[in-house]
């Protein structure tokens, strides 16, 4: 299953979204949600004691879904991002404005509910292609 998106705009939002989770901690679970069209990032503090948590809009991130295989059932794809925070922000910056980030996920199944876990991120420009492992 996959879900793209492409840059309408700057992805410069997204990327400075990124950052102040990046001065906290160096991990973060990146929740993608196709049905209402935004991100929610979730990090905690070394001590674990404060659970840091945004949301942002596709809009608001300069992105808009260009196509989506598969159905979530109205839950969030779950990237996590451990350690490399840092890396997929350079990622973001180096591809700029006209590119598609697309999450290539595949389903959980846990007793209670189904859990989307995206494998990996792919990045495509016009002269450009990168990919990096979800965990």
């Amino acid at each position: 299953m996959v879900l793209k998106l492409k840059t309408k705009g700057s992805s410069a939002p997204f990327a400075d979204y990124l950052k102040k989770f990046a001065k906290v901690r160096k991990s973060l679970l990146l929740e993608i949600d196709p049905n209402k069209e935004c991100f929610v990032a979730k990090t905690y503090t070394e001590d674990h004691s404060v659970v840091f948590a945004s949301t942002l809009s596709f809009e608001n991130a300069g992105f808009e879904i260009v196509e989506h295989k598969g159905d979530t059932n109205g839950n969030r794809i779950k990237l996590g991002v451990v350690v490399n925070l840092d890396k997929l922000i350079k990622i973001v910056n180096q591809f700029g404005n006209h590119f598609e980030m697309s999450f290539d996920y595949d389903v959980l199944n846990n007793d209670d509910k189904d859990d989307y876990i995206c494998q990996q991120v792919s990045f495509k420009s016009n002269t450009l292609k990168m990919k990096m492992n979800g965990s």
